[in-house]
């Protein structure tokens, strides 16, 4: 990831990237059943990430505990997402319509 942003001299989201990529592809390695997908786009400067995996249940952020502020649970990742990505998103695939199962998770980096 880093060396394709370093190569069209985006460098500057190496960090943010990479972190996200992590994120995704965990979420994908925790929660989906089979493959999984990243696809990294730049176009007009917006640097997109899409995570497609074949989970059906879509993914939801980790709620803070009142007492203590701290996230408990899963979708911490989430949460790292929604801090780093300048947006993020997520959406079912119609199998009957697409030909494809699963969802795509989403985020973008803007230069």
């Amino acid at each position: 990831m880093r060396l394709v942003l370093d190569r069209h001299s985006l460098d500057e989201l190496g960090d943010s990237a990479q972190l996200l990529a992590s994120e995704l592809a965990t979420n994908c390695y925790l929660h989906a059943p089979g493959p999984a997908r990243l696809r990294l786009s730049w176009e007009g400067g917006v640097v997109r990430m899409s995570m497609w995996d074949t989970g059906r249940v879509l993914p939801g952020v980790a709620e803070r505990s009142a007492a203590d502020g701290a996230v408990a649970g899963t979708g911490r990742g989430l949460r790292l997402v929604g801090a780093y990505a300048d947006d993020w998103g997520w959406y079912a695939l119609d199998p009957n319509r697409l030909g494809v199962d699963g969802k795509i998770v989403w985020c973008e980096l803007y230069r």
